[in-house]
């Protein structure tokens, strides 16, 4: 009895931490596209209340960020990342932080943490509504070109999409960029994973059908 509960146990576990990849693959102008999204966190950003006196709007291309002044500078000062790299501290901020500001001033780590804390309203400018839930994620991209035969990529640490994994909120600046050539003769002995198994069938398929896209899911 105590190994068969041992064994649920394990099983509720794996359960708990699994993740889920969604890989998707499209083929346009001679290049093959393929993005993988891992759903580390989904945060509910219902009931949250600002003070509307004590506002900062963060102006970005589809979104408008509003948040406490006093908040924002809280957790830009604290972040764990702003002090290891040394970036000075903030006394004081206006009302508005442009999309150059941020970049220039680096809130992509305090942004991500006011989400994780639901200390910010995220507004859809395109859909004139505030988001309701984020996911925050990890993922990839990768595209190769068929006729040059190489390929380029990147590795996201966090990326913050819609809940419906659509739409891109904050691009981040820091990923790692690899690029190489295709090898021509890959050995079809190689033992592949059921994950690599699809990526092969979907890139052909998307080859045969240029715009459209195809999913699959991978559990991790």
């Amino acid at each position: 009895m105590r190994k068969i509960l041992l064994f649920l146990l394990l099983i509720l576990s794996f359960q708990i931490i699994a993740k889920e990849e969604e890989v998707r693959i499209w083929y346009q102008n001679g290049k093959i596209t393929e993005v993988g999204i891992t759903i580390e966190e989904i945060v509910d950003l219902r009931n949250i209340e600002i003070n509307e006196s004590n506002k900062v709007e963060i102006e970005m291309k589809n979104y408008k960020f509003f948040v406490d002044k006093s908040d924002l500078i809280q957790e830009y000062n604290n972040n764990k990342e702003n002090i290891r790299n040394k970036v000075p501290k903030l006394s004081n901020l206006g009302s508005k932080i442009d999309k150059k500001q941020l970049k220039d001033i680096d809130f992509r780590e305090t942004l991500i943490s006011l989400i994780k804390n639901k200390k910010v309203i995220i507004y859809d400018k395109t859909k004139k509504k505030n988001l309701q839930e984020v996911a925050i994620c990890s993922g990839y991209s990768e595209e190769t070109n068929q006729k040059r035969q190489g390929f380029s990529g990147v590795i996201y640490e966090k990326l913050i999409y819609s809940v419906d994994l659509k739409d891109k909120i904050i691009i981040p600046d820091w990923r790692f960029h690899y690029s190489g050539v295709v090898n021509n003769n890959p050995k079809d002995n190689i033992k592949r994973s059921e994950k690599s198994e699809n990526v092969k069938k979907f890139k052909e398929e998307a080859i045969k059908n240029p715009g459209k896209e195809f999913r699959f899911h991978v559990t991790k």
